[in-house]
């Protein structure tokens, strides 16, 4: 029998057969490195978006293409929209802060102008100082609600002095509160320092009846009981 028409017909199909797998190769490959290159475009964009966020610029937004319309487009969409309403509640939150500010600095400026008419100018002075506290405090709590809050910069502190007038303050609500020794001044933010001893004296003075500020000149140069 004659093989030769049978033999190249089965040259002709393996022949067909290589052509066919090396271009389902080379589609796959392409395929794969325009999904990569799409892929790795969405997660930058992002990405970068997501950054400058994170560094204050709460405005920025992903840049879409409108001439797109696939998954990577409406992963886009989906994210922007979800930033305008995060915007949304933010601005909601500064509004509401707004609000809290002006009422409760209204009777803060009361305040300050019935104790600038006191006679007895120490009662002045510490009154004034109250409401400073108070203003400050409230200033730094709207600061963080708005996002916008900043770090109290460090500043040599005199504890000793810090620590007499948190105790006169405490002694004026009828506390006793007493403070014993001497400390050198401290690198420290002066206020969340006066704030933590505000809170640690109370709490001393809620569940012990009394607290006493021991300064100490040394490592350990403060110590409440």
């Amino acid at each position: 029998h004659d093989l030769r028409e049978l033999r190249d017909i089965e040259s002709t199909l393996a022949t067909a057969s290589l052509i066919a797998g090396l271009f389902a190769l080379s589609l796959a490959l392409v395929s794969t490195w325009f999904f990569r290159r799409e892929l790795g475009r969405s997660v930058d964009a992002l990405h970068q978006t997501m950054a400058r966020i994170a560094g204050g610029q709460l405005h920025e937004r992903v840049p879409a293409q409108a001439a797109r319309d696939d998954e990577f487009a409406r992963l886009e969409q989906d994210f922007n929209h979800m930033l305008d309403r995060i915007a949304q509640l933010m601005a909601g939150v500064t509004h509401v802060s707004d609000a809290i500010a002006h009422n409760l600095r209204t009777p803060l400026t009361r305040l300050r102008l019935r104790a600038e008419s006191l006679a007895d100018p120490q009662d002045q002075q510490r009154f004034g100082h109250d409401i400073a506290e108070m203003d400050a405090m409230i200033t730094a709590t709207l600061d963080y609600l708005r996002g916008v809050a900043h770090a109290e910069p460090m500043a040599l502190v005199d504890v000793a002095a810090l620590a007499h007038s948190l105790a006169d303050d405490h002694q004026d609500m009828g506390h006793d509160v007493t403070v014993q020794g001497h400390a050198a001044p401290l690198p420290v933010q002066a206020g969340a320092l006066r704030r933590c001893l505000d809170n640690l004296v109370g709490n001393a003075v809620r569940y012990g009846g009394a607290a006493e500020l021991a300064l100490h000149d040394g490592p350990e140069q403060l110590r409440i009981t």
